[in-house]
């Protein structure tokens, strides 16, 4: 392990996301578009399992496209089957590419949502994961658009800042939901803003994987991190791993991009 500037990181193979990890993970895309079946037609036409269902909650073995009432200009949710691995990235590519092509949109109301598998996590590991969440939203908010950002009347994402040192947010509906623990098995991740961009689903799996993996570790007391110190948290620093360094790139990226 290296230790600079108080911060903790581990290097590990277990601990790099998608390699070696048996974690698995799903997503929940809010997209826009004037035909569901037509869009599920396409998707299995590119070998992606696809069923257009009446909303609900419940995991399948396939994708499925669900309304979605929170979402404005005839808004759906095409939410994944549980992935695993770089093969379920390579998924998330190929479904990407199919909603660029029949069309699908974005907009302001629509988000991206990320489920983690958490049958491992102890309580404790979730207090960490809550606490590491509080003192980095100010560096996750930078790789955001503005509506994303701090509390910003967003009642679907509300800001980890709300919730009292050592208590869970009271409903699903925070930037960290552990609601879905007792639904899903699962810890989600909801700020990001809605995407049909490929890199991007891709790069806030892989963020959020490293966040749960750093969980599993004590998450030092003190206050807000800097984009620096969230990086030597999460093992963005002194690592020769390309995958690891590509990450960094694109949240640096991301922050310059935005920081207007």
């Amino acid at each position: 392990m290296d230790i600079d500037r108080g911060i903790t990181t581990y290097h590990t193979e277990e601990g790099l996301p998608m390699k070696n990890n048996n974690r698995t993970y799903g997503i929940e895309i809010e997209l826009i578009h004037n035909n569901k079946y037509a869009m599920a037609c396409a998707l299995r036409a590119a070998g992606i399992e696809t069923v257009v269902e009446g909303y609900n909650h419940t995991t399948r073995p396939y994708w499925k496209i669900v309304t979605d009432a929170s979402i404005r200009g005839g808004g759906y949710e095409l939410v994944s089957p549980i992935l695993r691995g770089e093969e379920g990235l390579e998924t998330i590519r190929r479904v990407a590419e199919v909603l660029n092509e029949v069309g699908a949109t974005v907009n302001r109301s629509c988000g991206l949502h990320v489920h983690h598998g958490a049958d491992d996590l102890k309580p404790h590991h979730l207090y960490n994961l809550l606490r590491l969440y509080r003192r980095s939203e100010g560096v996750i908010d930078r790789m955001m658009p503005k509506s994303r950002r701090g509390n910003n009347n967003n009642i679907y994402c509300k800001s980890m800042k709300l919730v009292e040192e050592g208590t869970r947010p009271y409903n699903r509906y925070f930037k960290l939901n552990l609601q879905s623990l007792h639904v899903h098995g699962t810890v989600e991740f909801r700020q990001h803003s809605g995407t049909i961009n490929a890199e991007k689903i891709i790069r806030w799996v892989e963020i959020t994987q490293l966040m749960v993996e750093r969980s599993k570790r004590k998450v030092l007391d003190g206050g807000d991190l800097n984009y620096y110190d969230f990086f030597q948290t999460i093992g963005l620093v002194h690592t020769e791993d390309q995958n690891l360094l590509d990450i960094r790139e694109y949240i640096e990226g991301r922050m310059a991009a935005l920081a207007a």
